[in-house]
């Protein structure tokens, strides 16, 4: 019943105050925050599962125009792990010109993979919109 389906809050701050949680789970609050922030600009969101999960894929029309992972780790850390980079590897049949973008704590860069250029973005810049070519 639950495969395929990932629950998002609307308010953060509601989902922390009444929410039974052992640690900060800073990872899936920004996950949440961005998905929000992509809800408010696109018309179609979804959580894309076919061997690794995607966090976000964005359909614009007819064509899946991005494909996004969130990886919120210790700023110190930049080395990313591949399993964060999985959903990557292979392009979307039919969507081979969806944009890969990892949405990190600080590190900004580009990583090759064998389904393309991966840009890696602060998630600062990037709900601020600074992280566009």
């Amino acid at each position: 019943m639950r495969a395929g389906f990932k629950p998002y809050a609307i308010d953060t701050g509601l989902r922390n105050r009444i929410a039974f949680t052992f640690s900060e789970d800073m990872g899936w609050l920004v996950e949440n925050v961005v998905f929000c922030h992509l809800k408010r600009h696109h018309e179609e969101v979804y959580y894309h599962s076919s061997g690794c999960g995607t966090d976000f894929v964005v359909k614009e029309g007819m064509k899946i125009t991005k494909r996004i992972q969130v990886w919120y780790e210790d700023v110190s850390v930049t080395n990313i792990p591949e399993r964060e980079l999985a959903c990557f590897q292979k392009p979307l049949e039919g969507h081979e010109a969806a944009e890969s973008i990892l949405v990190t704590n600080d590190f900004e860069d580009e990583s090759d993979t064998a389904g393309g250029r991966v840009k890696c973005i602060p998630v600062a810049k990037y709900l601020l919109g600074l992280g566009k070519q």
